[in-house]
């Protein structure tokens, strides 16, 4: 009898199948060591239609990840050479979800923003309730994140956003939903071979017509294997191509090797 239930015990435990833990966001996002601060700058290689010349260096973005590779904070810079910052600060609960506190540092010497959009003809004008958003991930099989869906602080779904991964966890498509579940935007990655940096970025609007397309070339790489530096060229409809450059810092933590 003995022998019966230690059988039964050994046929559940090797029927069970061990949950893969949860790849970091820094993983996800493609480096290979310990980073804790990414500053990502563009810079031009003609002049652009606003006057900014070759070899300018204009603030994009910024991330931030805490020692787990959580990304913690981000910051996306505006304006016509990034004079203007939106900064989003994450708080994680025990599940991973989190909210967002959002902040705008706007330079009083830049140029004003231009207004918001009008909203569509019929839209209900309603105040937005108060408080930060919080974001509900979900995750594959394989612990990549597979879907993030961000609630007002009432509780009401404000929009979804889908990511799909290939077998080497590189993100090939995102799609983003709105409340009412129609698809609004997809972004498409492609990439040469086996090669982990994309090849090419293609966007798409709510009626599925391309609005974009964005070609990565002669990417630079530091001593960890992270990109430091690659071209771009960028064909938008109805402006003609731009090509720029990309350049990051990075910092790692040292303490982890």
């Amino acid at each position: 009898m003995k022998l019966i239930y230690s059988l039964l015990l050994l046929g559940l435990a090797l029927g069970q199948t061990t949950p893969a833990s949860r790849k970091s966001d820094r993983e996800l996002d493609g480096f290979t060591g310990p980073v804790r601060k990414v500053f990502e700058e563009w810079s031009p290689l003609q002049t652009t239609p606003n006057g900014i010349q070759p070899g300018t260096r204009c603030r994009s973005r910024q991330t931030l990840y805490d020692e787990q590779g959580r990304e913690i904070q981000s910051s996306l810079f505006s304006n016509s050479c990034g004079e203007d910052e939106h900064r989003s600060t994450r708080l994680y609960d025990k599940d991973g979800n989190f909210t967002t506190k959002d902040e705008e540092f706007d330079n009083p010497q830049a140029p004003p923003r231009p207004p918001p959009p009008m909203p569509p003809p019929g839209a209900a004008n309603q105040p937005r309730p108060a408080g930060p958003h919080k974001s509900m991930l979900k995750y594959d099989e394989k612990g990549r994140k597979v879907e993030k869906a961000v609630y007002f602080s009432n509780g009401n779904l404000i929009f979804r956003i889908v990511w799909i991964w290939d077998e080497q966890n590189r993100e090939i498509e995102m799609q983003a939903y709105d409340a009412a579940g129609i698809r609004y935007s997809q972004s498409v990655y492609r990439y040469e071979g086996r090669q982990r940096y994309p090849g090419q970025y293609l966007s798409y609007d709510r009626n599925g017509t391309r609005s974009s397309k964005i070609t990565y070339s002669d990417y630079e790489f530091n001593s960890r294997g992270d990109w430091i530096r690659h071209k771009s060229t960028a064909e938008t409809t109805g402006r003609p191509a731009a090509s720029a450059l990309t350049l990051r810092t990075i910092e790692y933590d040292n303490a982890k090797k």
